[in-house]
């Protein structure tokens, strides 16, 4: 039902930074506070995502 190897593939690795980037730019252009910027909580949730799923993928080369 849940198959995790096509939520953490290389290239959903890839969008899930460019969409941190982008929300980053977009955060910028809107002139909110920089400390909001780098504290936000999507932001947080993305770094969660990137770094568990070359966590996964590691793992998985590993098997």
């Amino acid at each position: 039902m849940f198959d995790i190897d096509k939520v953490f593939c290389w290239p959903m690795i890839f969008a899930y930074y460019v969409c941190m980037i982008l929300w980053i730019l977009l955060l910028l252009a809107l002139e909110t506070n920089l400390l909001w910027v780098f504290l936000n909580p999507l932001n947080f949730g993305l770094i969660f995502n990137i770094v568990f799923g070359i966590t996964y993928q590691i793992r998985a080369k590993k098997d």
